[in-house]
């Protein structure tokens, strides 16, 4: 099984942009891919949900690529795929809420995300901890049908507005 790891960070403040998406596709050879299109670290601001204590955001998104790029060899999936991402690993004070919005995901929990096109948009949710320390999770995106191999993800957050001093 093939896994490709891409590290996100969050840190408290405001992001520039509405929206950062991570791009899932193909390679021309064929290989499941995860491009994210926003630099790190991404601000992740004060919760503006109701309910959702500390800092969050639904602006980073999941989204299948919607045309074939072959300058950056990454191309659409197929119709017949169905894709979900599984919590592998989080640690205190990191969250991610499940595909119902009605409670944060345990590990080994996945979140649907569906055949392509697709843009959906979990709520990242930092709920407690010290300013300036560091907060992971880690997502595995299993194609149901596609390719055979899963990608990983490696999500990480900040609760300071400065850079993380460890990578994971």
């Amino acid at each position: 099984m093939r896994l490709s790891a891409v590290l996100l960070t969050l840190l408290i403040g405001f992001s520039a942009r509405s929206e950062n998406e991570i791009t899932i596709g193909r390679s021309s050879a064929n290989v499941f891919k995860i491009v994210p299109d926003f630099e790190e670290p991404l601000p992740l601001p004060h919760s503006p949900f109701a309910g959702i204590v500390g800092y969050a955001t639904d602006e980073v998104g999941f989204h299948s690529a919607f045309v074939d790029d072959p300058d950056n060899d990454l191309f659409t999936l197929s119709s017949a795929s169905n894709l979900r991402f599984v919590l592998q690993a989080k640690q205190p004070g990191m969250e991610v809420w499940n595909d119902h919005g009605s409670a944060y995901m345990g590990v080994s929990e996945s979140f649907f995300i569906g055949p392509p096109f697709f843009d959906t948009h979990p709520i990242w949710n930092i709920v407690s901890g010290t300013p300036g320390s560091s907060y992971a999770l880690t997502l595995v995106t299993h194609p149901k049908r596609l390719l055979g191999a899963s990608s990983g993800f490696i999500g990480r957050c900040c609760r300071k507005k400065k850079k993380c001093a460890e990578k994971v």
